[in-house]
């Protein structure tokens, strides 16, 4: 444990220097701040900030684009390293796995810490401009948001001990981008209009649980009660397990397993990886 926290430490120490780490909290932090000024601007109430709620809800899909990117960044940035770097860390007398989840886990406070100083500071701003009404609803989302974060920082990770050079982990980061928020959903739309019935619905149903950013977004959704955009896949899922408190379970152990099976494959891969 004692090698691992000091990994992590070092982690943590390196991305708090490094300029992306501080342009991804000003990302966060503007995102969340444009979204709740101009999106009462625009319906003509210049000057007004939205609720959190609003905001929870108008930031949704942005942000459901936006941290995927952001983690497989971050990720491939920190787990193809410069080759120094990595030649210092692995001649130490430590076991492969002991680097891995101390890299990972610097990473995760990283992140969290990014995201939660963005969605901090205007989260305190919406506070002391609207009041608190919806703040709840926004804590939920932000946690929601970190957890799909740490599913990618694990993708990345796993990208990164497929692929040595850091230009093909980032080539192959952004054609996952690429199949999580688009082409997936494009599949199995093609592959629903295809079928009938129930099995149209039973399908749809289990492709929610193949795809992180949709079950973020569903949860995100339940959690502002507003059954009325879920999707198709969303609200058979909901309608099948007989409510959304079971199914937000069910979606949040679905994301946790996502991101253990990744972790793993990624421990077994890295311990077999030549590094030089």
């Amino acid at each position: 444990m004692n090698s691992i926290y000091t990994i992590a430490e070092a982690e943590v120490i390196s991305g708090v220097r490094n300029k992306w780490t501080h342009i991804f909290a000003v990302i966060f932090t503007i995102l969340v701040l444009g979204i709740s000024y101009f999106g009462l601007t625009a319906s003509g109430y210049s000057g007004s900030m939205q609720d959190f709620s609003r905001t929870t809800l108008s930031l949704l899909n942005l942000v459901l684009y936006v941290i995927p990117l952001v983690s497989l960044i971050m990720g491939v940035i920190s787990f193809t390293g410069e080759s120094r770097m990595n030649e210092l860390i692995f001649s130490q007398p430590l076991n492969r796995w002991e680097i891995y989840i101390g890299k990972l886990l610097g990473l995760l406070i990283l992140f969290f810490s990014s995201t939660a100083l963005g969605f901090g500071i205007s989260g305190f701003i919406i506070l002391m401009r609207v009041g608190s009404d919806g703040v709840f609803r926004y804590l939920v989302f932000v946690l929601l948001s970190n957890l799909l974060g740490f599913v990618f920082i694990a993708i990345s990770s796993l990208i990164s001990a497929i692929s040595k050079q850091r230009g093909k982990a980032f080539g192959i980061s952004v054609f996952v981008w690429f199949l999580f928020l688009i082409f997936y959903d494009l599949v199995i739309i093609g592959a629903i209009s295809l079928l009938k019935g129930k099995t149209a619905a039973t399908f749809a149903m289990i492709s929610l649980l193949g795809n992180p950013v949709d079950i973020v977004r569903v949860l995100s959704l339940i959690t502002l009660n507003s059954p009325e955009i879920f999707g198709p896949a969303g609200a058979a899922f909901v309608k099948f397990l007989g409510g959304k408190l079971l199914a937000s379970l069910i979606l949040v152990a679905d994301l946790i397993l996502w991101f253990v099976i990744i972790v793993v494959s990624s421990i077994k891969i890295f311990s077999k990886r030549d590094i030089s």
